[in-house]
């Protein structure tokens, strides 16, 4: 017994489901797009692919909402790009993020421009990626005065989880102060 919805997808259906999915969430274009196919998949009584006209239809309906200004890739890359900087995500993180959700390379450096622009201070040699990991020590409870107290081992599993989170080495031991050669004797 099949219990989806006999549901005839039309050019206003589409629109009025990326409304209310817009209405819940912010998205890219191609994520939007995906979230669409996604869910006519789901609700269509058969397995086929989309047809042709179907992806025109939503292609139309992205292309409205572009112009009216109800999807903008630039903006929800800064938007997105600000908010895993402050959860202390590294810029390479926020870019494979960024990437996945399918904004263009030219939109995620402009975002990591405005991410660096608007917390970074100018005269302080700090980098986004040393400021996310002080922000990200801070969130794990990660005190970065004691790396250097003498437990190699307590060190060595702090600088795992900065590992684990996808911070450059350079990053780690510009905020560890890592003296390598104290570590080779």
């Amino acid at each position: 017994m099949n219990k989806k919805k006999d549901l005839v997808i039309s050019l206003q259906w589409i629109h009025s489901y990326a409304l209310s999915y817009l209405s819940r969430y912010s998205s890219s274009s191609k994520n939007l797009e995906i979230v669409i196919k996604r869910r006519i998949k789901k609700i269509s009584n058969s397995n086929e692919l989309i047809s042709q006209e179907i992806e025109s239809w939503i292609h139309i309906t992205i292309d409205k909402l572009e112009k009216t200004k109800l999807i903008d890739d630039l903006e929800f890359a800064k938007a997105k790009a600000i908010s895993l900087f402050k959860s202390g995500k590294p810029s390479r993180i926020i870019y494979s993020k960024l990437k996945s959700l399918g904004i263009s390379d030219e939109h995620i450096e402009n975002a990591i421009k405005n991410v660096s622009y608007n917390y970074i201070e100018d005269n302080s040699d700090e980098d986004i990626d040393y400021k996310a990991a002080k922000i990200f020590a801070r969130k794990k409870n990660i005190s970065i005065n004691n790396f250097n107290s003498g437990n190699l081992k307590q060190t060595n599993n702090q600088i795992q989880k900065f590992q684990r989170a996808g911070f450059s080495f350079a990053t780690i031991s510009k905020i560890v102060n890592l003296n390598l050669i104290e570590y080779d004797s």
